[in-house]
């Protein structure tokens, strides 16, 4: 039977459809009939339509015996959910996360040689806890950091386009639940779409990013948890509506969102660069 491994009841059962299968009890015959062999305990666990392969027995016990089997399917199959639903035993640990998201900013400020540490980091928590949207969103801008740092154009692309298919599925896991969810005071929801946005605008044109990086920032800037995150986090989303607005040639909104930016968090490892850039504009 597909997706459990080899036991007693499916040596028991195993044959060729159409062909009789050789049975272990001599006194017990089993007849398989094409049209009638399907396991209905469990049939969507076992990777078969339940239209097909069910065993018919014809043996002194037959009741019993079909019995038996589909308790030991159905017990397989409760097995099987549980461990699909039941929920992880690991938390990602804040200081390791706090940690990582260090080293990754110093890589995002082109600092090349914090770029494998922070991959390494992040690869460490994700291996530990895959279902984590905030760990695949930053593990997603690692690999699009390494395709930035990458010699050969082929491997360029590769990284930078696993990296851009591990933050659209962060994006894509992203539930209400999220919302309650907190790191320094963020929603995990707001931090996932920040590192995802963040890291779709500072891609080449030719990924054609920029207009998903600029939705996914708006949605997350329009969302009502906006309002009440630390303004640390707040100066972020406000120095990427800076980046938007450059992009787009709208000079008074760019200044405006630097200006929200610097006196939200005059200290962001970005302050320098936003008062450089309002010099340029003359604002």
């Amino acid at each position: 039977m597909a997706g459990f491994p080899e036991s007693g009841l499916a040596a028991l059962v195993r044959a060729t459809p159409g062909t009789p299968a050789a049975p272990r009890n001599p006194s017990l015959r089993i007849t398989i009939h094409r049209r009638f062999l399907h396991f209905v305990a469990c049939p969507s666990r076992v990777g078969r339509p339940a239209s097909t392969f069910r065993p018919v027995f014809t043996s002194p016990e037959p009741l019993a015996m079909k019995s038996q089997i589909r308790l030991a399917v159905a017990s397989a199959c409760v097995a099987v959910a549980a461990l699909a639903l039941a929920p992880s035993s690991f938390a990602v640990d804040a200081a390791q996360l706090a940690e990582a998201r260090t080293v990754f900013l110093k890589a995002v400020g082109g600092d090349s040689a914090a770029v494998k540490p922070a991959s390494e980091r992040f690869q460490s928590l994700f291996d530990k806890e895959p279902d984590d949207i905030v760990v695949r969103a930053y593990l997603g801008s690692c690999l699009a950091l390494q395709g930035r740092e990458a010699w050969l154009p082929w491997n360029k692309m590769k990284l930078a386009e696993s990296g851009l298919a591990q933050l659209d599925k962060a994006l894509g896991q992203i539930t209400p639940a999220h919302d309650a969810k907190l790191i320094d005071g963020m929603p995990t929801s707001l931090e996932t779409r920040l590192v995802a946005a963040s890291t779709f605008l500072d891609m080449p044109d030719m990924f054609r990013r920029f207009e998903t990086g600029k939705r996914v920032l708006n949605d997350a800037m329009k969302h009502p948890a906006f309002e009440s995150i630390p303004p640390v986090a707040a100066s972020r989303f406000f120095f990427q509506a800076a980046k938007v607005a450059q992009k787009e040639g709208r000079k008074a909104e760019e200044a405006s969102s630097l200006k929200k930016m610097l006196a939200l968090d005059p200290q962001s490892p970005d302050a320098e660069a936003a008062r450089k850039r309002l010099q340029e504009i003359g604002a």
